[in-house]
């Protein structure tokens, strides 16, 4: 029974002494998870803005196959309604629009637009030791003709930082005393024959060593045609706070198409030049048909991992963790992503300010005499459509009230009983 007995403490002694386990490496001593949507949208806080560039002058494209499809199938719909012959519909389509020649057709395309969007994440919470564990944000443009194209570039502003190392070590020791027939195999010492005194000692350590960096977490993008989700996932230590920057390209459905012109050589040595010698150019203006701002939705999902004891130490290893998730959608804080005035020109016309209805001039009107195509006399420029103005003023003669021959085979359409002091430069809308 003695022997036993004594089996059974060595059994038990060394069974203890070899259950170290790690002690900085484990992620929390104890949690819970718990889905909450009102803890997450208390806890953090998640709002976008867009940095805008200087706006530069829209590049023109070569040919018509440089622009988008969606772009490509609005300028053929325009220029098939407006050239009423094949040669000449065929022509507009192949030729080339940036030819050196002064008098070739150019497109200025805002069916495309590059933007980059800031993605702003706040933990809320006052306790240094709780975190943000892992968030998707999802801006939503909703169903209005725009779409996500492309997300070019991701960046955060984390950074690695070496803190030191952090050190844990745990030792056990044992002795054990008795009467034994058996040898310990450790230390023993045994008196007598058969039965005797017996000491045994045992002795065994287990260290850990870790360092505190801070490392770069895990980033994504995901896009459907109008949503862009941005996805963030960190390791122990990292609170997912901070700037997310992504450089997106967003392409438009909905478009129009608005031609534009442009006169030269209207003066000569400082004196007006005839109406015929003026050189008459044309350009296509594709843009967007929208009224009002590009906004999004913001909605996240996220882990927000809040200690609620042990939180005294850096180490996360000891914690007693509640881990809250859940989605937080904001419907009444739109973002704005692109504002009306970079998605349209601005353009400018000739309107008779003094016409019959006097809230909504009528406005100048030029038409092509070898197409016969017609339309609102338009200009990308206020000087533009003022220096034209001067020009036409002095052409024009209120007594016989007609129409003005500009060009090879343009003619200004002048509104009945217009008088030409009444015509003023205004924005087109």
């Amino acid at each position: 029974m003695k022997r036993v007995t004594f089996f059974l403490l060595l059994v038990c002694f060394f069974s203890s002494c070899s259950n170290f386990s790690g002690h900085l490496t484990k992620r929390y001593k104890s949690i819970e998870v718990i889905k909450n949507d009102s803890i997450i949208k208390n806890r953090i806080d998640v709002n976008a803005y867009v940095i805008e560039e200087k706006k530069g002058e829209r590049s023109e494209s070569k040919t018509i196959f440089d622009l988008s499809p969606d772009a490509q199938a609005v300028l053929i719909s325009e220029l098939a309604k407006k050239d009423t012959t094949t040669d000449a519909f065929i022509s507009g389509l192949t030729r080339s629009l940036s030819s050196k020649s002064s008098d070739a057709t150019k497109i200025a395309d805002y069916s495309q637009f590059e933007t980059r969007i800031v993605v702003s994440i706040r933990n809320k919470s006052h306790m240094p030791a709780d975190r943000i564990a892992k968030i998707n944000v999802t801006l939503d443009i909703g169903n209005n003709g725009i779409k996500f194209l492309s997300c070019d570039r991701l960046i955060t502003e984390y950074q690695t930082l070496d803190l030191g190392k952090l050190n844990y070590s745990n030792t056990q020791s044992g002795e054990l005393a008795g009467k034994s027939l058996i040898e310990a195999g450790r230390e023993d010492a045994i008196k007598g024959e058969g039965a005797g005194e017996g000491k045994l000692s045992a002795s065994r350590s287990f260290s850990e060593e870790i360092l505190l960096k801070q490392r770069m977490v895990a980033l994504n993008a995901a896009i459907t045609q109008d949503k862009l989700s941005l996805y963030q996932e960190g390791i122990s230590g990292i609170d997912l706070t901070g700037n997310i920057l992504a450089d997106i390209t967003l392409g438009v459905k909905n478009l129009k198409v608005e031609k534009i012109y442009s006169f030269r050589e209207l003066v000569r040595n400082g004196v007006k030049n005839n109406s015929g010698d003026v050189k008459v150019n044309e350009k296509f203006v594709i843009y967007p048909n929208i009224i009002k701002d590009l906004k999004a939705t913001i909605t996240f999902d996220a882990d927000f991992r809040e200690v609620s004891k042990k939180h005294q130490t850096i180490s996360e290893s000891d914690d007693m963790v509640k881990l809250y998730y859940g989605t937080v959608k904001d419907t009444t804080n739109k973002v704005v992503i692109i504002p009306i005035r970079e998605m349209k020109p601005n353009l400018w016309k000739l309107t008779d300010t003094l016409s019959t209805d006097c809230k909504k001039g009528i406005p100048i009107q030029i038409k092509n005499t070898t197409t016969l195509a017609s339309g609102d006399l338009l200009f990308d420029s206020s000087d533009e459509a003022k220096n034209f103005l001067a020009w036409l003023k002095l052409e024009y003669d209120n007594e016989k009230n007609s129409n003005i021959v500009v060009g090879s085979n343009y003619e200004v359409i002048i509104p009945h009983r217009t008088m030409i002091q009444d015509i003023q430069v205004e924005p087109y809308d």
